[in-house]
């Protein structure tokens, strides 16, 4: 799966990823797979007033392979707009999961983990 594919809803010009916690890992899973590379944004509401002022963390957005719904307010936004989004992905309770899946599978990742200012300078 492409992330072209990935329904998204644009909330004040960031694309949020229309996606269940199961069906994030299972793109994730997807990705490993077909050894495709790419980055997640876990993102709050603040995200999408942050990249209102910044253009350089609004690309890093928008370039993202998924951007999960990490806070209600995105939820509500994505419910508003005309999409069902059904539940918050909790940027946690996302890295449990696809570590539970991938310690099953044998499978290795590594994380990249950094403060916004460290990603832009």
């Amino acid at each position: 799966m492409n992330k072209e594919s990935i329904k998204k809803v644009n909330v004040l010009g960031v694309p949020i990823s229309a996606v269940t916690l199961e069906q994030a890992v299972n793109i994730m899973e997807q990705w490993i797979k077909q050894r495709d590379q790419h980055y997640i944004c876990v993102a709050p509401a603040y995200s999408a007033v942050l990249c209102q002022t910044d253009p350089t963390i609004k690309e890093i957005f928008k370039n993202a392979g998924m951007v999960t719904p990490d806070g209600m307010g995105l939820v509500w936004a994505m419910r508003a707009l005309g999409h069902s989004q059904k539940e918050r992905i909790y940027g946690p309770d996302l890295m449990l999961k696809f570590s539970e899946v991938a310690a099953k599978k044998g499978t290795l990742i590594s994380l990249i983990v950094a403060k916004m200012q460290c990603l832009i300078n």
